[in-house]
């Protein structure tokens, strides 16, 4: 299969995770986020356009790949921070040249779905997700890794069990450090490195 998708995005209140010595950006644009030692920052009102063309190939009843290019907008870092009234005193949006691979496939016998994908992005940037609702693409920089384990049903109960595991990010990439001339320092996080599990019950 091959699509070529396009998307325009005008977004308020975009967000943006931050680390490190958050006391430096303004207070009312900062939010912690209690699951994670990250921050959620505001980047306030932006907009910005991409388009992605991809080529998707079955193996086997089992298996697809797929590859895909593209350009999106997104954030790279102006220099210092000395100026942190707001993120456009830090930051500016620019395209940069992506690029993916994709692996979907389902173990024989034991039914293991494995979904594993890598994105690279040209430069030191920061890129907000987008989901194509024309395309089985999403776009996040690094190595992520999607498991899911159906388990046997008992007792007769409705619907099925599974067993998930979420490897996200696990290259650390979209990680961008930021200093201040006294010495201070701000981590820009793209999508943090985290590992998540669950027993999930689907009706």
């Amino acid at each position: 299969r091959y699509a070529i998708s396009g998307f325009f995005e005008d977004v308020d209140d975009g967000r943006l995770n931050v680390a490190g010595e958050t006391g430096i950006l303004s207070a009312g644009d900062i939010l912690p986020d209690l699951t994670t030692r990250t921050s959620i920052f505001n980047l306030g009102h932006y907009n910005r356009h991409g388009v992605m063309g991809s080529i998707s190939q079955k193996l086997s009843d089992t298996t697809e790949v797929a590859l895909a290019v593209g350009s999106m907008g997104g954030f790279s870092t102006t220099g210092g921070m000395d100026q942190l009234g707001s993120a456009n005193s830090f930051l500016h949006r620019d395209d940069h040249a992506i690029a993916s691979a994709n692996v979907r496939t389902t173990l024989p016998v034991l039914g293991t779905r494995i979904i594993g994908n890598y994105e690279y992005v040209s430069g030191d940037a920061i890129l907000p997700r987008h989901i194509f609702t024309t395309q089985q693409l999403y776009t996040q920089p690094g190595l992520d890794i999607l498991i899911r384990q159906p388990l046997p049903s008992f007792l007769g109960m409705p619907g099925r069990i599974e067993l998930s595991a979420d490897l996200s990010n696990m290259l650390a990439q979209g990680y961008i450090p930021v200093s201040s001339s006294d010495g201070r320092r701000l981590l820009l996080v793209q999508a943090p490195r985290a590992i998540r599990g669950g027993l999930n019950f689907i009706f």
